[in-house]
């Protein structure tokens, strides 16, 4: 039987859960019983055949019962690593632009991105620059005949209320343009600190109908000005708050909860800092970060169901628990981590263009000017896939985080340890989101339908998640 046990699979274990993922199809089993013999297994991806020999090892009933459920699904090919098929990345056409002329900011946050580039660059670009810039990418579209809008962000490296008449020159701007493309272009405000406000921002929002912002959790100056201003608003703006998350903090749970109270979504996304930042992400912290986001899932469990769609449905767009959770009820396939330098350019207060924001300064990601353009050449080498990368290919999650930052990558250094800050934070939501969606579906459909349905998410975890059921379930019907 072990002869023939081809494929591969990922065993982890969550605080009260031991499953397995199958990597290719991405399904996931909650594993049965004691199963006291497998804690002396490490997590980790195994080949069928490496598994089966550790169950051996077990040789207990349990162990050799799962052996031969494995066996089963082995034969109708459940863990064969079949080729999957990786869109084609059409490097033509840009359909995001964001453009800093200036990092002008009346914060100083720790994790910022442009805190290196404003050390040594005073660089500003002019309303002059900036019109050229967007000319440079609409008439590229158009050149390439693309039919997609263009979506153009402004002021992301700093405060965009220290600069807001600019912005609404611009705006004015592409009102001009506009009907010398057959496409939309759409001007976007970024998000703000919100420390100070004036009435033509407050007009605007109010408006435009949207308001992101930024906090600084360890900022409690900020914080106590986030939620005064924030009544500057009219209800009917959707209020959006974004929290860099970090090793330091704890209690998820009433960080979400005390930002709820005046936002209507609110997004913790951990944040891209190197070893030397004041708090910075380290792999011993992993395990403090894990017991965090199970006390977290542990206390959601103890909501009503109502209180609990609403937390959930509460979760912004930019919120990694949030991702997790739909990425992995729908299995959909994250080939590439973000849009950045495939579908996405930033341009610096130093006229060139970068990947990201995250790179602006760095000379070995400058991609062009608008006086030269894009060099094709450059760009190429930068877009890859999970699929292609060396880092990624043999990950077992590759296709629910879509690969590793590499503005991250750069800031953590070239020692192996500190590539994996990202990775093992990534893993720590996965695990932690799976047996959540897994508990979830134990307590019954109604909360995770509800949520389905509200963000418009595929269901595609209909089968039994109960190993030793889908077993039996795939058996009995084949």
């Amino acid at each position: 039987m072990m002869g023939k046990m081809r494929g591969e699979l990922f065993f982890y274990k969550t605080f009260s859960e031991k499953m397995i993922l199958a990597p290719t199809s991405q399904l996931i089993w909650k594993l049965n019983g004691n199963l006291k013999s497998f804690e002396k297994i490490d997590e980790g991806k195994y080949s069928l055949l490496d598994f089966c020999k550790l169950m051996e090892e077990i040789d207990d009933d349990e162990a050799r019962e799962f052996q031969t459920d494995l066996a089963k699904l082995n034969s109708y090919g459940f863990f064969q690593d079949k080729e999957t098929k990786v869109k084609k990345i059409s490097s033509k056409n840009f359909h995001n632009i964001v453009i800093n002329p200036t990092t002008t900011c009346n914060l100083d946050c720790w994790y910022c991105y442009s805190r290196e580039f404003k050390k040594n660059n005073a660089e500003e670009l002019s309303l002059e620059e900036i019109k050229k810039t967007i000319l440079y990418f609409a008439n590229r579209k158009k050149e390439n005949q693309s039919e997609t809008s263009l979506s153009i962000s402004l002021f992301y490296l700093s405060e965009i209320t220290l600069n807001f008449h600019i912005f609404l020159n611009i705006k004015a701007y592409i009102e001009e343009i506009k009907h010398n493309y057959d496409f939309n272009i759409f001007l976007f405000p970024p998000p703000t600190n919100l420390l100070k406000i004036d009435q033509s921002f407050v007009d605007y929002i109010n408006e435009y109908g949207f308001l992101t912002v930024s906090v600084d959790y360890n900022n409690t100056n900020q914080i106590q000005e986030v939620k005064k201003n924030i009544k500057a608003f009219e209800d009917i703006v959707i209020k959006h708050c974004i929290v860099p998350l970090h090793s330091g903090m704890n209690n998820l749970l009433e960080i979400y909860r005390s930002f709820m109270e005046v936002f209507d979504f609110v997004s913790l996304r951990p944040v891209r800092v190197g070893e030397n930042s004041k708090i910075p992400w380290r792999i011993e912290s992993m395990k403090t970060f894990d017991n965090e986001l199970n006390v977290l899932c542990n206390q959601l469990f103890e909501m009503g169901d109502e209180e609990l769609i609403t937390f959930l449905l509460s979760l912004g767009p930019s919120d990694y628990f949030s991702r997790y959770i739909q990425r992995i009820i729908s299995r959909k396939k994250s080939i590439n981590r973000c849009s950045a330098g495939i579908k996405a350019l930033a341009v610096g207060p130093d006229s060139k263009f970068y990947p990201c924001s995250g790179f602006i300064g760095r000379e070995d990601f400058v991609f062009g000017t608008a006086k030269t353009g894009v060099n094709m050449n450059l760009i190429s080498k930068y877009q890859n896939s999970v699929t292609s990368n060396t880092q990624c290919r043999d990950c077992s999650i590759k296709y629910y985080c879509g690969g590793f930052c590499e503005d991250w990558k750069q800031m953590m250094g070239k020692k192996q340890e500190r590539q994996q800050i990202e990775c093992s934070i990534n893993h720590v939501f996965f695990k932690n989101s799976s047996s959540f969606v897994i508990k979830l579906l134990e307590k019954g459909s109604y909360i995770l339908t509800t949520f389905i349905k509200e963000k418009g998410i595929d269901f595609k975890l209909s089968y039994p998640l109960n190993f030793d059921d889908f077993v039996s379930f795939f058996s009995a019907t084949n």
